[in-house]
């Protein structure tokens, strides 16, 4: 027979390895080295495919010479070739070199292809067209300023607005004083714009 002394050894023993064994099944398994860094800790392992940014889309208005003109959704930085690619590609009787089709376009831009032997420069009201290839902003109409890179509607309705109030642009600098044309815009715009 036990002993009360001994009993109580044998109780507390058998307390301890039950707890023992009840916290090895609750504890998740530690890694062979400790100083590894764990799977779900490493760098990235928690983040998900859907916190990439969403590439930036830019919507372009393509008229003239194309198979289907239209607006068409591109990636920011694209060039006007892959907007007249988007449209279909050119006509049989368009102006490639009416356009500069390496340049990147903006968005809410109209991308004009004109028509071969096409001025672009035609003044709106009767006047004598601009140098080809050129716009001359202090006649030409919102057809013909929106062909310029970079013009889009709002842009010629502002460049028309401002010389009907202030009278003809004496420089291109002067194409600063309308409202969105910033030093970057007229330095875009200057290759395309005559000044008589």
């Amino acid at each position: 027979m036990l002993g009360k002394t001994e009993r109580l050894v044998i109780l507390i023993i058998a307390l301890g390895v039950f707890i023992a064994v009840g916290l090895a099944l609750r504890l998740p398994a530690l890694p062979a080295n400790p100083w590894e860094e764990s799977p779900d800790e490493a760098p990235g392992a928690g983040e998900s495919v859907a916190a990439q940014p969403e590439p930036v889309v830019i919507w372009v208005h393509v008229v003239g010479e194309v198979r289907n003109p239209g607006v068409y959704s591109l990636p920011e930085g694209a060039r006007a070739m892959r907007a007249v690619e988007a449209a279909g590609g050119l006509t049989a009787v368009a102006d490639s070199a009416g356009v500069n089709l390496a340049r990147v376009l903006n968005d809410g831009e109209q991308l004009y292809i004109p028509k071969r032997g096409e001025e672009t420069g035609v003044a709106g009201s009767g006047g004598s067209a601009a140098a080809p290839g050129k716009v001359d902003v202090n006649r030409a109409d919102a057809v013909a300023l929106q062909s310029i890179p970079g013009i889009g509607p709002t842009l010629a309705s502002r460049i028309i607005a401002y010389r009907t109030v202030n009278g003809p642009f004496r420089t291109a600098q002067d194409l600063l004083q309308v409202s969105g044309i910033g030093q970057k815009t007229l330095e875009q715009i200057k290759p395309y714009i005559i000044i008589r």
